[in-house]
């Protein structure tokens, strides 16, 4: 009886998701997932994400804040959170444990400033900038991206990395703060400090 009500949970999953992302052909998301804002999501072909997936996507409703392109795959425990515009494009491995926001509770730098007798959860969300991660890049766990980064073609970014700046393509980049640590040199096909 517990399998036959655990297959019935994952096909009236899989049924709710494939009214939401009309346009992703193939894709699975693991029970216990949070999903807020599905009209501003949108998936690529072959996505696959682990348990406990939650993904915010915050605005009119109108216009995309997230944009996940073709085989991308998240481990367990990731957040994807979006007022201004998160890009995951092709290829991209994420492993558990991950944070990803473009915002903040709050303005802490600029003209008006949140003050630390304001509620958290009543400040405005602020979003310094968008985030694009491009193709064939690979995030280590424990993971906390940032606002306002870019992360360049073929990089991978170590186990418990905070990235707080754009980082090179084809690098490799650890800790906190965030460093670059290798580069691919293609010449003689070798990671290179």
């Amino acid at each position: 009886m517990r399998n036959f009500i655990f297959y019935c949970k994952i096909l009236i999953n899989f049924l709710k998701y494939k009214l939401l992302f009309k346009k992703s052909k193939k894709f699975l998301i693991d029970l216990g997932e949070s999903i807020y804002g599905a009209k501003m999501i949108s998936l690529g072909q072959s996505f696959a994400a682990k348990k406990n997936l939650r993904m915010e996507a915050f605005g009119d409703g109108m216009e995309l804040k997230i944009i996940i392109g073709d085989y991308v795959s998240l481990g367990v425990n990731v957040h994807i959170g979006a007022i201004n515009s998160i890009t995951i494009k092709n290829n991209v491995l994420f492993g558990s444990n991950i944070l990803v926001t473009d915002h903040n509770h709050g303005n802490y730098n600029g003209e008006y400033q949140s003050a630390p007798t304001e509620i958290p959860t009543e400040r405005i969300l602020h979003s310094p900038g968008p985030i694009v991660i491009n193709n064939n890049v690979w995030i280590g766990d424990g993971v906390v991206i940032l606002p306002n980064v870019e992360i360049g073609e073929g990089v991978i970014v170590a186990a418990n990395t905070v990235v707080n700046k754009n980082i090179p393509a084809n690098s490799i980049v650890a800790g906190n703060p965030m460093r670059v640590i290798k580069k691919y040199n293609f010449g003689n096909k070798k990671w290179e400090s």
